[in-house]
């Protein structure tokens, strides 16, 4: 008899196991799911905050480049300016030379 009640509590002792057993792996699969939630939450952010940063980046270049060429175009303005600047004094000195004569 003592020994069917020993048997009998190892028995119950491994029907607690098991379900304490079944009841972790619950715990670690809702672990494990949250993580990937999460995971997923935190690169689709990532993915979107990248995204705006490109396109940031996108704007500020064509403005950087906008910026470049409105300069460039007011340098040859200016060396054009100063071109017809030097014909006049040029034509000037010729006028005033010729006076002179």
């Amino acid at each position: 008899a003592a020994l069917e009640r020993r048997v009998a509590e190892q028995r119950e002792q491994l029907h607690e196991l098991r379900e304490s057993e079944r009841v972790l792996q619950g715990h670690v699969a809702d672990l494990k799911a949250a993580l990937q939630s999460s995971t997923a939450a935190r690169s689709a952010a990532w993915a979107s905050e990248k995204a705006s940063y490109e396109e940031q980046l996108e704007v500020r270049g064509g403005q950087v480049r906008a910026a470049a060429a409105r300069a460039s175009d007011l340098e040859r303005a200016l060396a054009a300016l100063r071109e017809e600047l030097r014909t006049k004094r040029q034509e000037l000195s010729r006028a005033v030379d010729a006076r002179d004569e």
